[in-house]
Formats: structure tokens, C-alpha cells, sequence
């Protein structure tokens, strides 16, 4: 998904099979690199890295001649519609929407903590500053989210049972 949004489908599999067609081991080696990356680091914003090397695959691909543009249309066609009923329509994935849904926000009342791996779509989704948790500023915090073990505070149910939240 991450890749199809970094290159909004069409720039993603153009540039790709520009890459390939062209036989590009730079590009495809950097590629590669920013999959790796992106797969370590856990983060959805970090898609806008695959933009430039997409974008320079395409150009191999527009530069290539006598591609039949036309098969790889019907793909385009059909790639982005999968992207758009899974991605788009799909609110499922967006666990901070669903968290933050279900968490009391109070303007002005303090922040909410986050203990655990989160991004930038915490931020968007809340009303309230989100902080990652820190013990010391449990005291000011209106709330706390703990996506990993949250041991200084009582947690009002399981990891599981919180997890069986989120996939409901």
C-alpha cells in the first residue's frame, strides 16, 4: 500500500517497470534500500521516500520507445481501483481514528500520552496534544493510550483485550 501511495499507482507501477526495462541497478538498489527502511521503521509517511525514485523510472519508462502503452493501461486501471477500495474506503487501518474514538478528549483538561510506536496520525486525529508517555507526566495527562505495556498505571483491561478491540 505504502508503495502505491508513494507514487499515487500509475507513477509506482510506471516507475517500476521503467526500472526494470531499463535495467537501472541504481534505481533498483535504492529501491530496494527505502523498502528495507520503510519496513523497519513502521512508519506510513515515510511512502513520500519512494516519490523521486519513482519518478526517475518513470522517465526511463517514457523514454523507452515502441511500449505499447496500451497494455499496461488496463493493469493501471485495474491496480488503483484495488488501491482505492482497499485503501481509501478501508477505515479499518487507521488504528488511531479507532483508539481516539473511544477516548474521552477534553480541551484544556491536559494531554494524552501515548506509551508504545505511534506516528503522526495520532496527531491528526485527536483534539488534544499527544505526548509520548513518560511517568513523570502522568500527572498532567487527561489520558493515556498504551499500545506497549503501560506498567506504571493501571491499565483497564489486556494488551489482548485491547487488541480485540482495535481488530472490531
Amino acid at each position: 500500500n505504502l508503495w502505491m501511495i508513494g507514487g499515487s499507482v500509475i507513477v509506482s507501477v510506471l516507475g517500476v517497470i521503467g526500472m526494470m526495462r531499463a535495467k537501472s541497478i541504481p534505481l533498483i538498489a535504492s529501491l530496494i534500500l527505502v523498502c528495507a527502511y520503510i519496513f523497519l521503521a513502521h512508519r506510513a509517511y515515510y511512502s513520500l521516500l519512494f516519490l523521486p525514485l519513482l519518478i526517475g523510472g518513470m522517465i526511463l519508462f517514457l523514454k523507452e520507445e515502441n511500449i505499447p502503452v496500451g497494455r499496461y493501461l488496463g493493469l493501471m486501471v485495474v491496480m488503483f481501483l484495488v488501491f482505492v477500495q482497499q485503501c481509501i474506503f478501508d477505515d479499518s487501518q487507521n488504528v488511531a481514528h479507532r483508539v481516539l474514538s473511544q477516548v474521552p478528549q477534553k480541551i484544556g483538561a491536559g494531554d494524552i500520552l501515548i506509551s508504545g510506536p505511534f506516528g503522526h496520525e495520532w496527531q491528526y486525529e485527536s483534539r488534544v496534544p499527544i505526548r509520548r508517555y513518560k511517568p513523570g507526566l502522568l500527572p498532567e495527562a487527561q489520558s493515556v493510550v498504551c499500545l506497549s505495556p503501560c506498567a506504571e498505571i493501571g491499565v483497564w483491561g489486556s494488551i489482548g483485550e485491547i487488541r480485540q478491540l482495535l481488530h472490531h
